[in-house]
């Protein structure tokens, strides 16, 4: 998970450097954002409900 988040900061800021970002890549990098928060939380919820059935 550690490597992902890092491969997306370094992957976006260099995209729009090398090339004059479009609403397209700011749209996509929004995204990817938004998906890699909702895969957090369910892994949070995960953890939570194995914790209460301890």
């Amino acid at each position: 998970m550690e490597g992902a988040l890092t491969d997306y900061v370094t992957d976006s800021t260099s995209h729009d450097v090398r090339k004059g970002a479009t609403d397209n890549d700011f749209f996509l990098a929004e995204f990817n954002s938004v998906e890699f928060g909702f895969r957090m939380l369910f892994l949070v919820q995960i953890h939570q409900i194995e914790d209460r059935r301890k």
